[in-house]
């Protein structure tokens, strides 16, 4: 078994508070009104052991963005992994519905990932994962001949991803007004847009 140094640990330990600290302070209150001495407060440290692990705001939101992106690519997997003997387009619409409930079970994740300005290396290569994920969805659909082949693949991914963004973030922040003046459910307004949207590539 391996030796863990126990400063290491602390370290970790130390580190993971503070990310915790920070994502109920940004999650509560938002990132733009959230502070530095605010994290520290909220951890239980002093300023100047909240800079020894951390040089700034943006940094420590990196880490709570990383962690978005961790649960969302676990949920488009397990999604996938459910519809494994479905069409391709079928299993993008699962993933469709699958980004609606991550934004309803995780919003401060949700807007995190949606609205994060401060990308670096790592969540970068999450990111890209996500988008992995929908590109292996179309290039077996193409390879199948459920998904058109006149657009190339990584387009195709990129709109897609653009899109499901857009179309939750937007749907969630007006799913009350979308039910009062239009008197449609939101469930069957999101049907009809994850459809609209597939048609466009379905070959």
């Amino acid at each position: 078994m391996e030796n863990v140094n126990p400063k290491d640990n602390r370290k970790n330990i130390n580190r993971n508070n503070i990310i915790d600290a920070a994502e109920k302070l940004f999650f509560n209150n938002g990132y733009n009104n959230s502070t530095m001495d605010g994290v520290a407060k909220e951890a239980g440290f002093t300023k100047k052991t909240l800079y020894s692990y951390f040089k700034s705001k943006e940094e420590i939101y990196e880490k709570i963005i990383e962690r978005g992106y961790l649960i969302l690519n676990k949920i488009f997997l397990e999604a996938l992994e459910k519809e494994k003997n479905s069409s391709e387009i079928f299993k993008i619409k699962a993933m469709g519905y699958s980004f609606l409930n991550f934004e309803r079970d995780y919003k401060g994740y949700f807007t995190a990932v949606f609205e994060s300005e401060y990308s670096i290396m790592e969540s970068e290569t999450l990111e890209r994962t996500t988008l992995d994920i929908i590109q292996k969805c179309i290039k077996d659909g193409v390879q199948k001949g459920e998904i058109t082949d006149k657009i190339d693949y990584v387009s195709i991914s990129l709109i897609l991803w653009s899109c499901l963004m857009g179309f939750v973030n937007t749907f969630s922040r007006k799913e009350d007004y979308i039910k009062d003046y239009f008197k449609i459910d939101i469930r069957e307004v999101t049907e009809i847009g994850f459809d609209l949207i597939l048609s466009s590539i379905r070959k």
